[in-house]
Parts: C-alpha cells; structure tokens; sequence
C-alpha cells in the first residue's frame, strides 16, 4: 500500500556482483523505482550500462529508498547522496544533477493559486517555495508558470491550476485568455473583426435557439414588463445586447442587465 502514497525521496539500485549504484529522486519516489524496473525488463532503460549489467546479473539487482525528503531539499539531499558513494565515478550516475533555474525569473512576492475550471482562490502561497510546497511541484514548474511567455505551458496555467502574481486580478486574466483565444480563432478563420464579431453573434443566437424557455423582462418592483419565446429573441431585439450578460442574470447570477431584471416564466 505504500507505493501508493506520494512522497518525495532518494531512492538507490543496486547491482550486488560488481557493487554499482544509481542514486535518483522523485516526488513520487515508490513510482519512480517501479518505472525504473519496468524499463530494465523489457529492456529499454535510457542507461545503457545500467541495462547491460541488468540484462547479465538480474537476479544480483536491489533497491530501496535511502532517505525521504521534502520538496524544497529534494535536489541537495540527491547531490550528497550521489557524493557519499561517489556514484559518478564508481556507479551509473553520469554526473551531478543541475537545478534547472527559468532564465530572467526574479519573482519574490506572493501567489495567488485558483482552481483552474472554477476560478475559485484556492490558496495565496508567499512565495514560489511555499506554492511548490502546495502543488506538490519542483520550484521551477511554478517558475515556468508565472514568467511571462511561457513556451512549454499556457502562460499563468498550471495543470487544473492558475497561478498568478499577488497584483494580478483573475477577472482580468480571464478576460484576457479569452481575448486571446477569440483573436487566434479569428486568424485562422482568416475573416475580419467586423466579419468574426457577426460571426460571434450568430454562434450566440444559435445556443439562444436550444432553449426555447420563454423569458421574462422585470422592472425592479418585479412588474412584468415584457415576454419573449426564448433568450434568442431578446438579443435579436436588442442589438446592444450580449448573450452571456443576460444569460448570467436570467440564471440568478447577475442581478440585472441594462437596467432590468431578466427570468425565465
């Protein structure tokens, strides 16, 4: 059952007939040494001298976890480790692991971490040490995540996560990833802003049409103003109007929308 619990360790393989080690950690360090073994039997580890001594002295291979750590000492307690038995020169460790750094990163305030499909904050870490703490991730993962232009990653987006900087508003943000998304669609559709907008609207009016519940418009006293057949034919009136502004108050979560109150009846 403890290969089951995350936790973060150095763990060692060792091949008992020529007295070679490797030393490795992982934030999962049960499931690391598994993966290790699964690549070794159907041989294709990425470690060539490591496979090869496998493949002549399998039943002579051992393994263990040598030391639990935490997140932050994860890297430092694998350095000394590979030091202690000199696992480079006298093992199938190639070199000292580098701690990966993310270039121009200077970032030292606080992290607003929110849940990632519901907007909602989650957590305000004080630093990129703590938030890693949180996410259970390297430094640098929180790193990639919050410089700005992130090649390998949605910039700010981090698993089912968003991560911003502690002056940084998810309103905002939101309005601006979605700003974006609307820009690269319209690029590939390769139609104008004018054309993409009537575009837009039409999409709109089409997901009004699949419900066809009749709404309601209400002054502030609740006096029954005006009815129409569906949500649809209220924005077909009201060219000023925005679907998901009003679709917002007729589900109760907005008050009103341009000046009234809007329901289903």
């Amino acid at each position: 059952m403890r290969a089951k619990i995350q936790t973060p360790g150095i763990y060692c393989i060792k091949c008992l007939k020529n007295g070679k080690s490797y030393i490795g950690k992982s934030f999962n360090v049960h499931r690391r040494l598994s993966e290790h073994f699964k690549e070794l039997k159907k041989g294709i580890h990425s470690i060539k001298d490591l496979q090869n001594d496998y493949d002549l002295y399998r039943e002579y291979f051992v393994s263990g976890v040598i030391q639990y750590s935490s997140y932050i000492n994860l890297h430092n307690d694998e350095v000394a480790a590979i030091k202690s038995i000199n696992s480079i020169e006298l093992g199938y460790n190639s070199e000292i692991p580098v701690l990966k750094k993310v270039e121009g990163f200077s970032y030292k305030g606080k992290i607003k971490i929110y849940d990632g499909n519901t907007n909602k904050l989650l957590a305000i870490a004080e630093d990129v040490e703590a938030a890693s703490l949180i996410l259970r991730v390297a430094v640098s993962s929180i790193e990639r995540a919050l410089k700005p232009k992130a090649t390998n990653q949605r910039p700010n987006r981090f698993y089912n996560y968003i991560l911003l900087k502690e002056d940084n508003n998810i309103s905002d943000f939101i309005y601006e990833e979605e700003s974006k998304r609307l820009e690269r669609l319209r690029k590939f559709t390769k139609l104008s802003k004018e054309e993409f907008s009537k575009k837009q609207r039409r999409n709109s009016l089409k997901s009004a049409e699949k419900s066809r519940k009749p709404v309601g418009k209400f002054d502030f006293k609740g006096n029954l103003l005006e009815e129409f057949s569906h949500a649809g034919a209220v924005c077909e009136k009201y060219p000023e109007f925005k679907y998901k502004g009003l679709y917002k108050c007729i589900l109760g979560t907005k008050k009103s929308y341009k000046g009234f109150i809007w329901k289903y009846i």
